[in-house]
């Protein structure tokens, strides 16, 4: 979920600076009008709107009213695809407790803050998901339940907080980092590519693939050559390749970032540009690894190493004078 936080934080970050309070709230009902159309290409569209919202919320991009007005028009507004218009009809309250009157709770509001926060409003308490008859499911409202379900949870602003599963002070990249080795140890315990192939998808960060790509080369040249982790990792590199889960683009990048510390990891492994060199050629071997990237791998003057094949020479004794 590394793209939704982030897409979080900047929405949170451009709020009040490049984009208005009332655009933001516009931005939100394009979304939630065009919900059908978007469902068909990701199903789960939905949920991730329904957190969106409740996250824009908890960080006062949105006002808390937003989710009960658009109940309110929901429930008011013809089948036909007519605009709606906001009701101000009353109905059963349901608390939305603004991050301000949220004791105990962290990233209270300061006195600068964008919220309209401290409205209370009012739920029609029926949380229909599918409407009756053959009527087309209403995708909008089942995001706008999604997202008043998070925000009337009990400590709803410390839990939306990490909506996206990412701990509060912690830089996604870190996390993703942490993720990704963790993908990679389990799989070389499990040799599983399926639910190797599966966690990285479940990241949702295909920009930052190359660090799969990083970690995985540098395990080869960490564990010396081992023919067992080689094989593995040229095995789930081929997979994530051939079925584009990692893109070349992603590929290129994560070789490169070890070719450009590849000079510090010699520091600690002399044999590191020979293992590298191996690896590689086994990856243009298995046939996703472009030759024109292997042309690429920086020379190294370098000595030649019993790995290689030579034998050992002991130097010839210095005749004492």
């Amino acid at each position: 979920m590394g793209h939704c936080e982030l897409t979080s934080e900047l929405l949170s970050e451009m709020c009040g600076k490049v984009i208005s309070m009332p655009v933001m709230q516009q931005g939100f009902q394009l979304l939630l009008d065009d919900m059908a159309d978007i469902v068909i290409d990701v199903p789960k569209a939905p949920e991730y709107v329904g957190r969106f919202i409740a996250r824009a919320v908890a960080d006062d991009i949105l006002p808390p009213k937003f989710v009960q007005q658009y109940k309110e028009v929901n429930a008011a507004m013809p089948p036909s695809g007519t605009p709606p218009v906001v009701s101000d009809t009353a109905h059963p309250p349901i608390r939305i407790a603004s991050r301000r009157d949220s004791t105990g709770l962290v990233g209270s509001a300061g006195p600068n803050t964008r919220s309209s926060s401290g409205f209370s409003s009012a739920c029609d308490g029926t949380g229909n998901m599918m409407p009756a008859g053959d009527s087309p499911i209403n995708y909008a409202l089942m995001a706008i339940n999604k997202a008043e379900t998070l925000l009337t949870l009990s400590h709803a602003y410390r839990h939306l907080d990490i909506v996206w599963g990412i701990p509060p002070n912690e830089r996604v990249t870190t996390m993703l980092m942490k993720q990704i080795s963790c993908i990679l140890e389990d799989y070389l315990s499990s040799d599983n590519l399926e639910e190797a192939t599966s966690s990285l998808q479940e990241l949702d960060s295909p920009h930052f693939h190359h660090e799969l790509v990083y970690q995985a080369i540098f395990l080869v040249l960490e564990h010396e050559g081992d023919q067992v982790v080689m094989n593995r990792i040229l095995r789930l590199l081929d997979k994530l390749c051939s079925s584009v889960v990692i893109s070349l683009d992603q590929l290129v990048t994560g070789v490169k970032r070890v070719y450009t510390e590849l000079p510090e990891i010699q520091q600690d492994q002399p044999v590191a540009h020979v293992l590298l060199e191996r690896f590689l050629r086994a990856a243009v071997k298995a046939g996703f690894m472009p030759q024109k990237i292997v042309n690429e791998m920086p020379a190294k003057s370098r000595k030649r190493y019993v790995s290689e094949g030579d034998g050992f020479r002991k130097a010839a004794p210095i005749e004492r004078l």
